[in-house]
């Protein structure tokens, strides 16, 4: 089993762009932060991802590239609202 530490921000004034072009309510961070940690744990590749305050631990069979690569498509459901920062091994 490998196991990483994921990290996360929230959306900030700077990524405004052509496809986010609104701020999100930053009292909601939490409430995003936990459906994505929720929608991570639903993918059939992840055994277990948990909060932990300031990063989440992923757990899987899967090499970190591969991890990424399954995680991609629940990060751009939330691309204008919580932002990737890094994919480490724990």
């Amino acid at each position: 089993m490998n196991s990483y530490e994921l990290r996360v921000r929230a959306f900030e004034e700077n990524d405004i762009n052509r496809e986010c072009k609104f701020m999100p309510d930053h009292e909601n961070f939490q409430l995003h932060l936990d459906a994505l940690i929720e929608d991570i744990s639903s993918l059939k590749q992840i055994a277990k991802a948990e909060n932990h305050g300031s990063y989440i631990t992923i757990e899987t069979q899967t090499e970190l590239h591969e991890c990424l690569a399954i995680m991609n498509p629940v990060f751009s459901s939330y691309i204008c609202k919580i932002r990737y920062v890094s994919l480490t091994k724990a």
